[in-house]
Order: C-alpha cells, then sequence, then structure tokens
C-alpha cells in the first residue's frame, strides 16, 4: 500500500498547492499538515476531508498502482467516471489472512500460557489449603 502522507506531498506537488495552501483551506496550521504528509498516522474521516476538499478521489491512496502513472484529471475527484478504482492485488487478502492467523495463534499461545500459570497457582493455593487443615 502507498504511504498516505508521501501520496498526499505528490499529490499536492500536482495539483501545484502548497502545504501552507491546503493549511489554509482546511483552516489547520501548517505545522500540523506537515506532519500529515510526513507519516501515515492519519484517520479516515480526516483523509476524507482532505480529499474531499481539494477535490481527489481518496481511491487513489489505496491501490497499488504508483501516483507517477495518473494524471491530475485521473484522481480529480468527479461523477464516478474515470475515477481510479482500488486495485488490491489477490494475494494482498491472502497475505491479510495469513497475518491475522498467525496474530491470532499468539494470542492462543498467549492465553495458553496464562492458563498454565494460572492452573498453576490454583493447584498450588488448593495443596496449601489442604496441608494447612
Amino acid at each position: 500500500m502507498k504511504s498516505i502522507g508521501k501520496t498526499l506531498k505528490e499529490i499536492l506537488r500536482m495539483k501545484k498547492m502548497s502545504q501552507v495552501e491546503l493549511s489554509r483551506t482546511l483552516n489547520f496550521t501548517p505545522s500540523y499538515i506537515s506532519a500529515l504528509c510526513s507519516n501515515d498516522d492519519m484517520t479516515c474521516s480526516k483523509l476524507a476531508e482532505i480529499c474531499r476538499l481539494i477535490n481527489i478521489n481518496p481511491a487513489i491512496f489505496f491501490n497499488d498502482i504508483p501516483l507517477s502513472q495518473y494524471t491530475l484529471e485521473d484522481i480529480t475527484a468527479g461523477d464516478g467516471i474515470n475515477l481510479p478504482e482500488v486495485q488490491l492485488p489477490q494475494q494482498s487478502s491472502l497475505q491479510y489472512s495469513e497475518e491475522l492467523i498467525k496474530a491470532h495463534e499468539r494470542t492462543i499461545d498467549i492465553l495458553t500460557r496464562q492458563i498454565d500459570i494460572l492452573n498453576g497457582t490454583i493447584q498450588a493455593l488448593t495443596s496449601s489449603k489442604s496441608t494447612d487443615a
């Protein structure tokens, strides 16, 4: 997937729009826009707002086609005609599924170890009560 901040910066360059101009359009500080363009930590609602205000199709951020293959007209939001579609490679969903399964397996391993620890604690407490009686 593309870097959202880097893609936003490239779109601004294509639109011949500075980060300062974008900050005025969005009513944000220039330093906040600079931070958005420097990293990928942005909420979906913030990205949607930026796209709406600068008239950019948000799908451009989520496909694997390099931005250099588009014209400004291609990425400009419109009536739905000629808008680039989100194109995820078929392996992408498979990779995601595999990563999700691995994450769940790690969670199960952690929980299993926690259960073993708790069972050991319960056994120790039960044994100590039997010895005390």
